[in-house]
């Protein structure tokens, strides 16, 4: 699962940069995240 990069945005929907999976997930349960579809 560490192998899946996952992109993170600012509130402005820029690039900032590439986390891991894991990260990503902890993000997101913690409230610190949320997902955007493509």
């Amino acid at each position: 699962m560490d192998e899946i990069a996952v992109l993170v945005l600012n509130y402005s929907f820029e690039p900032l940069h590439f986390t891991n999976a894991k990260r990503a997930i902890t993000l997101l349960l913690s409230g610190k995240a949320e997902s955007v579809e493509a």
